[in-house]
Order: structure tokens, then C-alpha cells, then sequence
């Protein structure tokens, strides 16, 4: 498809260039408990403030994982069910 590889994981991760965003492909072990199918993520400076907002909207926050040098991950439902995670970058807060 003529993607631009951005990062690899050996299998594990293939994350790709698009525009002026990112696509990434994950194995079973590194996807979203329970889901199937696409999930969003977005990059983040702040975990706290988009928490705080996702659940004042009627989400709810799944839990955080911390991928090392990589950054940390949130996972969240919003509130029509759908999961989401944020991406924050290693050397940003954590809450």
C-alpha cells in the first residue's frame, strides 16, 4: 500500500505513516481486552485532563499500561460502549 514504516515490534507492533498521523497494526497480545476489530488511539500529552472529561461524559476508564521507553497507554469506554486509548509518550505524567 505504500505506507511509510514508522516503528516495528518484530510481530508484536507495525505502526505506519499516514499523512500527518499513524496507523498500527498489534498482535492479539498487545490489542484492547476484549476487543475486536479497530481501535482508535490518540496521542496524548495529559492522561488526567482526557480522563477527566471521558468520565464527566459518561466513560470510563479501563486501566493504564506502562509500555517502558515506549510511553504508556489508557485504555477507556466511552459512553456508547466503544473502546479508546490514549498514547502518551515516555517522560510526560503519568496520574
Amino acid at each position: 500500500m505504500g505506507l511509510q514504516l514508522k516503528f516495528r515490534d518484530k510481530d508484536r507492533w507495525i505502526q505506519y505513516g499516514v499523512g500527518n498521523t499513524s496507523v498500527a497494526l498489534a498482535c492479539r497480545e498487545e490489542a484492547t481486552p476484549a476487543t475486536s476489530g479497530v481501535v482508535m488511539v490518540f496521542e496524548v500529552e495529559d492522561f488526567s485532563a482526557t480522563a477527566e472529561r471521558v468520565a464527566t461524559a459518561g466513560g470510563e476508564v479501563l486501566g493504564t499500561r506502562d509500555m517502558g521507553s515506549h510511553g504508556a497507554v489508557m485504555s477507556l469506554r466511552d459512553p456508547e460502549g466503544n473502546i479508546v486509548q490514549l498514547f502518551k509518550r515516555q517522560g510526560t505524567p503519568t496520574p
